[in-house]
């Protein structure tokens, strides 16, 4: 299934948002892989349920996609390899 990158539209804004008082940046190359990864996960799910994707990314399911993507991105080495700074809050 074919997607236009201007396509994605997602439960939850991954990247740059502006409340109308500024243009916001564009979005980082590491949003728009994990943009496209939801994406990639939602479309499984909907063919897997014989859904339409975008019908998909309105459920509860939809959003659970996203929120797992976002968690297994998060886990990644990459991910971990660029933490700065402490976590036992001394």
């Amino acid at each position: 299934m074919a997607v236009d990158d201007d396509d994605i539209r997602l439960p939850l804004v991954l990247g740059p948002v502006s409340n109308g008082e500024f243009l916001p940046l564009a979005a980082a190359p590491a949003d728009v892989r994990l943009a496209r990864a939801v994406v990639d996960r939602a479309a499984a799910a909907a063919d897997a349920l014989a859904m339409d994707r975008r019908l998909f990314l309105q459920t509860a399911g939809g959003m659970a996609a996203l929120l797992t993507t976002i968690n297994l991105a998060a886990c990644t080495s990459q991910a971990r390899g660029r933490r700065t700074g402490r976590t036992s809050g001394r």
